[in-house]
């Protein structure tokens, strides 16, 4: 038994434009975990456009709800060790008896492999 009335029509008409649009995905934010459905935030630990959307409506400013690496102190800290350079080759100590050799070519067994058709070209 089929039900045809035209309150099913109606819907139907009136859902036509939408049919072809896509579904709005809604995120949800937790601004105490600093976490966004999108994961951006939780990923990058900079806040993602929705939980900046969300700050800014509690009137907290996003930047300090950034990750503590990237502040200027975790910059200083990472960065506050000079590298020491390093002189030529020329000036290197190198003891005979530790010196490396390359290894020792062997021969493979079997049939050569074939040169492919580009190879082939250069020469």
């Amino acid at each position: 038994m089929m039900v045809d009335n035209n309150f099913t029509e109606s819907f139907n008409a009136w859902i036509l434009e939408a049919r072809a649009k896509p579904i709005i995905k809604i995120y949800t934010v937790n601004l105490e975990q600093k976490k966004c459905t999108c994961r951006i935030w939780d990923l990058l630990g900079i806040p993602c456009p929705h939980a900046i959307k969300a700050l800014t409506h509690k009137k907290v400013d996003p930047i300090t709800e950034m990750h503590w690496w990237y502040s200027k102190e975790a910059y200083i800290l990472t960065y506050k060790n000079k590298m020491q350079l390093v002189r030529g080759q020329k000036f290197w100590k190198v003891d005979p008896s530790s010196a490396m050799l390359p290894p020792d070519v062997v021969k493979q067994l079997g049939r050569p492999k074939r040169r492919g058709i580009e190879n082939q070209m250069k020469q």
